[in-house]
């Protein structure tokens, strides 16, 4: 029995001994799993955190996050249609997403040239630093009087832009289920005749009645409650022009009504 009795003893210590030794390596690795379940947490928060900051807008890629893309903004020697070329180059090592947004109003550096609208958001998605994307977006011209941007023209993105409360906001939502308008004419006109005015909008514009009538289509399609007249001239009377020209006939009335007066009798001659 005591032989039996050491065995165990024996036994027992060797199991405390393995025990021992085999302890400090479970402390060791469940440190480092917790150790590297927080750096994990840590380095998603910080990817969201990076994705927040680099997503950002056309405007906020032209002047707030300069320091991540490096964006050139060019006409083609169009008016409507994919006539904007947008090239980006990420300068960063975190991925940079570009937000391109309709309504967004381009300056043109030289003032004699159109300002022109965004038509269609889209997006441009950089993911190395150097990576380079060059991007002809829809737009359209909201200056119908100034001349058609060319290939050299630059442009700057104004902070102000077409919300889906304006005309032209209208027109453009109207535009996400009509997408054949995007190169047309007729979008064309039905952006002029929000940004320039019905009356503008003549024939030397919009060329035939066929196009007219689409870019009518296109108003009413967007409930703006504009029309565009035929021949261009304006659906609507000059202020205060009807009531001058009452103001004339009854002068004129009451002058041959006193001439035969004065005719039967003696009437002062006020109006010889």
């Amino acid at each position: 029995m005591q032989r039996i009795s050491n065995r165990h003893k024996f036994l027992l210590i060797g199991i405390i001994m393995i025990g021992l030794l085999i302890l400090p390596i479970l402390l060791d690795y469940t440190t480092n799993f917790e150790r590297q379940t927080n750096i994990s947490g840590l380095y998603a928060n910080n990817e969201k955190l990076a994705q927040k900051l680099t997503t950002m807008t056309l405007y906020e890629a032209t002047h707030t996050y300069t320091g991540y893309v490096t964006v050139i903004i060019k006409g083609t020697g169009s008016f409507y249609g994919d006539c904007i070329s947008i090239s980006a180059t990420q300068i960063t090592d975190e991925d940079v997403t570009i937000n391109i947004e309709k309504g967004v109003v381009l300056i043109p550096s030289d003032s004699s040239y159109q300002n022109m609208i965004i038509a269609q958001t889209t997006q441009i998605s950089l993911t190395y630093n150097g990576h380079q994307i060059t991007k002809y977006v829809y737009a359209f011209c909201a200056q119908i009087h100034n001349d058609i941007p060319s290939s050299s023209t630059t442009f700057s993105v104004s902070l102000s832009s077409y919300g889906s409360s304006s005309n032209v906001g209208k027109v453009l939502i109207y535009l996400e289920s009509h997408t054949s308008y995007y190169d047309s004419r007729s979008g064309q006109c039905a952006i002029w005749a929000c940004t320039d005015g019905v009356s503008d909008v003549t024939s030397d514009y919009y060329g035939d009645e066929s196009t007219r009538n689409e870019a009518n289509q296109i108003l009413s399609g967007a409930g703006t409650g504009l029309t565009i007249p035929k021949s261009g001239g304006s659906s609507r009377q000059v202020p205060g022009f009807t009531w001058l020209l009452n103001i004339i006939g009854l002068v004129l009335g009451i002058s041959l009504v006193i001439k035969k007066l004065q005719k039967k009798q003696n009437f002062p001659t006020f109006f010889n």
